[in-house]
């Protein structure tokens, strides 16, 4: 993440003040750090993205980083010299009546809620670093408030209330790197993003399903909840969690996904959960590695075209892929190519789907 706050978000931050007054521009920045959001944690477009932004630590949306960025663009001006042209001019578009950034920004400060430069010096006597500040918790106070509305009702508050800072935390308590990349596995975790369950080997909505590790019948929501605390393919996970500093033979790793950095047994939660991450990959999106077995041997298909052969990998039950009937062209060029779905196919089986791999006609 901090890559992304260095590349990314200070390339926005350039210009930022400048395109937040222009006609939709708060969809367009909001949906661009929703979509950015759902990439890192591996969420899939139809996906709360409140729930991802959540789990980045991301208490600003992409419109309230771009008021934030007007409010001290603003005070910034308003605190120029009175000799200064670029603060003359600044100065003279505000009290003129024309369309102008200067009526635009204030507008748009109004709109959160923030007091302009003028009104909050008056009145507190602070210097910038101070107004910044203050303009970033009303903007906050708001994304804040439209977070809890799209989460009402939704199951993931019940593991974070508020907004997680688990990444920093984690950074700053300096755990190892593997826990620290396993930490976007207990974020995928906590979010719901892991199908643990399968009907015949593939995705439903079948009321009694079976786990994809140890084949056990369930319901779909008791997945996490029977992977962390009863299957039997996890029981060297509960044990090095119970044997944890703090925690106790008998207590419940499914009860501990709330738990953030520094808490007994987060390390070893948290490698526990890439585990699971990785094997649930490889169940939904490795397919193509273990499909040599039932496909006929390469005398069988020679001469016949790659559209062919795609398409009948496509239809047969043992690849365990759900690819829509209007997909399939696309799905055939796609194999047809030889490069795999993509990490970003939309119908490849999972987010991780078969990017990097080489399909089977490639040999």
């Amino acid at each position: 993440m901090a890559t992304f706050e260095m590349v990314i978000e200070g390339s926005f931050r350039f210009g930022r003040w400048l395109l937040a007054v222009a006609p939709g521009a708060s969809e367009v920045l909001n949906a661009a750090y929703e979509g950015w959001a759902r990439s890192f944690t591996g969420a899939p477009p139809w996906r709360n993205a409140m729930v991802a932004t959540s789990e980045l630590g991301w208490p600003l949306s992409g419109a309230g980083r771009a008021a934030v960025d007007v409010a001290v663009r603003r005070a910034t001006l308003w605190a120029l010299p009175e000799d200064d042209l670029y603060g003359a001019v600044f100065r003279g578009s505000q009290a003129a009546g024309h369309p102008s950034w200067a009526r635009a920004s204030l507008c748009l400060l109004q709109d959160w809620g923030v007091e302009d430069w003028p009104i909050w010096k008056a009145r507190c006597a602070g210097p910038l670093a101070a107004y910044k500040a203050y303009a970033k918790t009303v903007i906050t106070g708001r994304c804040l408030a439209a977070r809890a509305q799209a989460l009402d009702g939704h199951p993931y508050v019940q593991l974070r209330p508020c907004v997680s800072q688990d990444l920093a935390k984690g950074y700053a308590l300096g755990l190892p790197t593997s826990c620290l990349r396993a930490q976007r596995s207990v974020s995928r975790l906590r979010a719901g993003l892991l199908t643990l369950t399968h009907r015949n080997r593939r995705r439903s909505w079948a009321r009694l399903q079976y786990c994809i590790f140890c084949e056990a019948t369930l319901a779909p929501e008791e997945g996490l909840s029977h992977a962390l605390n009863v299957c039997g393919a996890w029981t060297e996970g509960r044990a090095a969690f119970g044997q944890a500093p703090g925690v106790g033979a008998g207590a419940e790793p499914g009860a501990s996904m709330g738990a953030e950095p520094g808490s007994p047994g987060y390390q070893q939660l948290a490698e526990w959960a890439g585990a699971l991450d990785s094997s649930a990959t490889e169940f939904w999106g490795g397919r193509l590695l273990s499909l040599r077995p039932v496909l006929p041997p390469s005398s069988a298909h020679a001469g016949r075209s790659a559209a062919a052969l795609s398409y009948e990998l496509l239809h047969m039950p043992e690849s365990g892929l759900l690819v829509p009937e209007p997909e399939l062209p696309q799905a055939l060029r796609r194999l047809s190519a030889g490069g795999g779905g993509g990490s970003g196919a939309a119908w490849a089986p999972s987010s991780a789907g078969w990017g990097g791999r080489r399909s089977w006609l490639n040999g």
